[in-house]
């Protein structure tokens, strides 16, 4: 299996702990980490970001440890009680401390018309 990814001008670099997330940012932090949860990403940690960021802009990178359940443990489906447990530890998921601080100025409307636009086909 390969994957390629777009190339990014000058100036991304790796997400690193301690990153501030910004206000502009938090719509897109939280769909992305909205996203990590449904697809069982478990490699985004704080001690491999697997994110690039330049300023306010930030790409995700490297996933192939999202939907094979067989290459390693993987936590329990998302629609399962308790399957989103596993995000709740602030070194499980690079956006959960930036999220955390600003919980009163998350809003899930953005979120959920994306999804809502997924289709079958």
């Amino acid at each position: 299996m390969a994957f390629g990814s777009e190339r990014l001008p000058g100036g991304f670099a790796a997400w690193s702990r301690g990153k501030v997330v910004s206000r502009e940012m938090l719509p897109e932090i939280l769909a992305s980490f909205v996203f990590d949860a449904v697809i069982g990403n478990v490699d985004r940690r704080v001690t491999n970001p697997n994110c690039l960021v330049a300023g306010q802009e930030f790409r995700l990178i490297d996933h192939e440890l999202a939907f094979p359940r067989f290459l390693i443990p993987k936590p329990p489906p998302p629609w399962r009680l308790g399957g989103l447990q596993w995000l709740s530890q602030p070194s499980e998921h690079i956006f959960l401390e930036g999220l955390r601080r600003n919980v009163d100025r998350l809003g899930f409307s953005a979120v959920q018309k994306s999804w809502h636009r997924v289709s079958d086909r």
